[in-house]
């Protein structure tokens, strides 16, 4: 089962990569099949990761990711059930039909319902390797020392959002946005850490003196306080 070799849409990284194979790992594993990609520039990103940046970073991954070549042989098929809706939820059952030995379908749907009863599976495939583990460690050891207050982090993505190409479709995360989606975090989403948890939040915006961004990339949530 793979993604057709012909898509030509951009290398989007190792996020894109990560996203693209699970969502491909899941298909496969509903109907009993094996996942692969096809072997070119858009899926393996030879022009953004350094040559052996997945093994070094999810070794799991590495090790079960594969890629195919079987376009234009017999005893293939190509699916564009996908190509109708990026975002939309179909039942991996719909591909049950097709004997071929070869499965093609379109770039795997935006959807994070295809993760549903296997997300214990998807982590283990991207565990980080041990020696990044021992990295951020010791980065956070350095970074916080005795610190021992609460760290709540949000990563806003602005990258292609902020591009006029790309603001018909979507918006860029701002301040006023950021701020509203961490306040509904903590109402919402740590009630098990009780009522008084992050209460005294305050806002700072604090912008890196040689950043091309501004304040709004990076936040970080502590016991009392946000950096922006």
């Amino acid at each position: 089962m793979q993604i057709p070799k012909y898509w030509n849409g951009d290398c989007g990284g190792l996020a894109n990569q990560m996203w693209r194979f699970a969502v491909l790992y899941s298909l496969a594993k509903s109907i009993g099949r094996f996942p692969g990609i096809s072997y070119t520039n858009t899926w393996t990103c030879e022009k953004l990761n350094s040559p052996r940046e997945i093994e070094n970073t999810f070794p799991i991954f590495h090790a079960v990711r594969y890629f195919f070549d079987v376009e234009g042989i017999d005893n293939s098929f190509y699916d564009r059930t996908f190509e109708d809706d990026c975002c939309k939820y179909y039942n991996p059952k719909i591909l049950n039909k097709y004997k071929s030995k070869y499965l093609i379908i379109a770039p795997p749907p935006q959807s994070p319902k295809y993760f549903y009863k296997i997300e214990n599976e998807i982590k283990e495939l991207f565990t980080f390797s041990k020696n990044v583990q021992r990295r951020v460690d010791k980065r956070i050891e350095n970074l916080f020392k005795d610190d021992n207050s609460h760290k709540f982090c949000v990563f806003t993505r602005r990258g292609d959002f902020i591009k006029p190409e790309w603001k018909e479709w979507h918006k860029a995360t701002d301040k006023e946005f950021t701020e509203k989606a961490i306040e509904f975090i903590i109402e919402n989403e740590l009630k098990a850490f009780g009522r008084n948890f992050l209460k005294s939040v305050n806002f700072i915006c604090d912008s890196p003196p040689d950043s091309e961004y501004n304040a709004r990339d990076r936040i970080q949530v502590g016991q009392d306080s946000i950096e922006l």
